[in-house]
């Protein structure tokens, strides 16, 4: 192996350095309160740029139940449920939108006929059908390096696979470092999906929930919540959760992951080196108040193979249990080359049974699909349609859904079709 030459061994050695470890907490506090804002004004301006994503038609408050910081409703839920049947004049719209265009589905929920964007357009709960029929779920968390975000970020994902599928969407807001470190948020998103799996809660008595029929979901930070989630609950006795948490996991159908943070263990250096486009990776002063924020106190990353911090570096006993996946990447992120060992590692199962469909954005960058505060891309439509079309095998779409496909057709336009 040829030798680095001295220069860049001394620019990775600064790289290695986060000298905001050191920072008093209030000061991370502040910096994550500034970029915060910030966002919170992108997403706002966004909706002049590109028809802003349905409102949540309800919420739910959760109890924190595991780990230090437990208290009473601290967990706020945004739920999205399917769109009202279609009147007779939409359904006229339907048919000459649907003949200009595909039913493909889009990150854009928007309509010539009628536009499906407050909670009124929704149906109520307990009233898409009779007494009997269930509907899936998909339980979302957001992005934002554990330090930002909201549910209401993943907007178009929740209308787009709440319009495609039928489902309920729950979207959770878990609590957020510095003032929330490792492992709360980890535990926040745990007890989220153990309340609304419940047989007694809401989800089943409000929402009516089909529980064979839950999918989780989440994007970057949220992916790597969703499946370090999904990995508490299969052994809660190892981290002391085993007063609380049920004895029998809850039956996830599958896990949709957008670029995911996997292995904690490489540094965000190493990462960026890495990459084909260096220039394109989060810059290093916005990954080091996430890291600083997340992981206090400081642990080296010999130290960071728990698999609440690293689910991809979960044992090949808990691999195997592992439901079927759908995994995006983007060619441009420093969290590529994790994604894709991590499918190697299902992939090769001994067991053979590994399922998981992987999809790489060829020349996106870290969280492309939100490039606020500007026009989406038309491939988020592509690949929000490509993770519903693997959620729609997992949990029997075909033989079960009685939706109206015409319906479909005229809330998921394609990108080009509003242009």
């Amino acid at each position: 192996m040829a030798a680095v030459p001295t220069g860049q061994q001394d620019d990775l050695a600064a790289a290695l350095v986060n000298p905001l470890e050191q920072s008093p907490r209030w000061v991370l506090a502040a910096q994550a309160m500034a970029i915060r804002s910030g966002a919170s004004i992108a997403f706002g301006m966004s909706s002049f740029y590109d028809p802003a994503g349905t409102a949540p038609s309800g919420v739910l408050w959760l109890d924190a139940t595991l780990g230090s910081w437990k208290a009473k409703e601290a967990i706020r839920v945004d739920v999205w449920e399917p769109p009202r049947p279609p009147s007779r004049v939409s359904s006229r719209m339907s048919s000459r939108v649907s003949s200009r265009v595909s039913s493909r589905v889009s990150s854009r929920v928007n309509t010539p006929a009628a536009t499906v964007s407050a909670a009124a357009d929704y149906m109520a709960a307990g009233q898409s059908g009779t007494d009997g029929d269930r509907r899936p779920a998909i339980i979302n968390f957001h992005g934002g390096g554990f330090v930002l975000g909201q549910g209401t970020d993943d907007a178009r994902w929740a209308a787009s696979v709440a319009s495609a599928l039928g489902a309920v969407v729950f979207s959770v807001n878990y609590r957020l470092a510095p003032g929330y470190p490792f492992p709360t948020p980890v535990e926040d998103c745990a007890a989220a999906i153990a309340q609304i799996c419940s047989k007694d809660g809401p989800a089943v008595k409000k929402y009516r929930v089909d529980l064979s029929r839950v999918v989780l979901s989440g994007f970057s930070a949220g992916g790597n919540l969703a499946l370090a989630s999904w990995a508490v609950l299969q052994d809660p006795a190892r981290w002391g959760y085993g007063d609380v948490l049920p004895r029998r996991p809850p039956a996830i159908a599958g896990l949709v992951l957008y670029y995911p943070l996997l292995d904690y263990s490489v540094g965000r250096a190493h990462k960026r080196q890495a990459c084909a486009r260096p220039d394109l990776t989060l810059p290093k002063s916005l990954t080091d108040l996430f890291d600083a924020a997340y992981l206090y106190p400081p642990r080296p990353p010999e130290d960071r193979d728990d698999p609440r911090l690293s689910p991809g570096l979960m044992s090949d006993i808990m691999l195997a249990r592992l439901p079927p996946m759908h995994l995006c990447l983007c060619e441009h992120d420093m969290l590529l080359t994790e994604g894709l060992v991590f499918a190697d590692r299902v992939r090769g199962r001994a067991d053979g049974g590994g399922r998981i469909e992987v999809r790489v954005v060829k020349g996106e960058k870290h969280a492309w699909d939100k490039p606020l505060p500007f026009t989406q891309k038309e491939s988020t439509g592509e690949e929000y349609e490509a993770a519903i079309s693997s959620i729609k095998e997992w949990i029997k779409f075909d033989a079960d859904t009685k939706l109206n496909g015409e319906h479909l057709a005229t809330l998921l336009i394609p990108p080009k079709a509003l242009v």
